[in-house]
């Protein structure tokens, strides 16, 4: 039999899949994520979400009332679906950083962004600026 261990925590769904493939499962939370309060002294056009705790993060804060609306670029499904369940206008959804730096590249080589992450990622996008 397989075994793995997950860094997350998995569904029962999840799981069973993995049981019936004959591969048993550990799984354990290694990650504690938490947002914390940031100030914006100004907003660029476009948004940049790399992650669904980003944009939960964005919604939590005091600026939230005036960012909802806004264009935004996102890293991705489940950060994009999050953003439009939160009001944000989802321009472009890309799987990697890598996709979206090409989609900043070709389609938005003259707009200015306003880029939010958490401080545990690759620095690809970051690089990129």
């Amino acid at each position: 039999m397989i075994a793995i261990l997950s860094t997350k925590k998995l569904s029962r769904s999840s799981k069973d899949i993995l049981f019936e493939a004959g591969i048993h499962c550990r799984d354990l939370a290694f990650i504690k994520t938490k947002s914390i309060s940031f100030e914006l002294k100004t907003t660029h056009e476009i948004l940049l979400f790399t992650s669904k705790k980003a944009v939960k993060s964005v919604a939590k804060s005091k600026f939230y009332s005036s960012l909802k609306g806004k264009k935004c670029l996102c890293v991705g499904n489940k950060t994009g679906k999050k953003a439009q369940k939160l009001g944000f206008n989802v321009l472009e959804i890309a799987d990697y950083a890598e996709d979206l730096i090409a989609i900043l590249a070709e389609k938005y080589n003259q707009e200015s962004f306003t880029f939010f992450c958490g401080s545990i990622r690759k620095d690809t996008i970051q690089n990129y600026f």
